[in-house]
């Protein structure tokens, strides 16, 4: 690369050997040489403050925390050795819809197209 640009720059290919070999950094001039590393030292918060809304007796007792016209839907999106798919399962109202995505879909893009799906559904 410190070749290709000291001919566009119409320097001498080889430098003098009283030169050395760091004088040709001089006449490098690339973005790409000079770009600074990007890191980010991870900063963990580990004492965040949370609580749970649903007591033990709604999960003992088999209790709906969920009001009774609600809408409850599940959704998935998977992928195998045979193609990727995604589906929408609904609890209330009782429906399920299964969708084969090929075999070319990451596993991400099958549960974005599930969340949307179940979206479309509702509305």
């Amino acid at each position: 690369m410190a070749l290709y640009r000291l001919h566009i720059l119409k320097q001498p290919a080889e430098p003098k050997a009283e030169a050395g070999l760091l004088s040709i950094w001089k006449y490098v001039s690339d973005p790409l040489l000079e770009m600074r590393a990007d890191h980010i030292i991870p900063v963990y918060y580990h004492s965040k403050a949370f609580s749970v809304i649903i007591d033990w007796d709604h999960w003992k007792n088999k209790d709906s925390a969920f009001p009774e016209d609600a809408l409850i839907w599940f959704t998935d999106g998977s992928k195998a050795s045979s193609g990727t798919g995604s589906g929408i399962f609904g609890l209330r109202p009782n429906r399920s819809f299964s969708f084969p995505l090929g075999k070319f879909a990451t596993v991400l893009q099958t549960e974005i197209y599930a969340i949307l799906q179940c979206a479309y559904e509702n509305i």
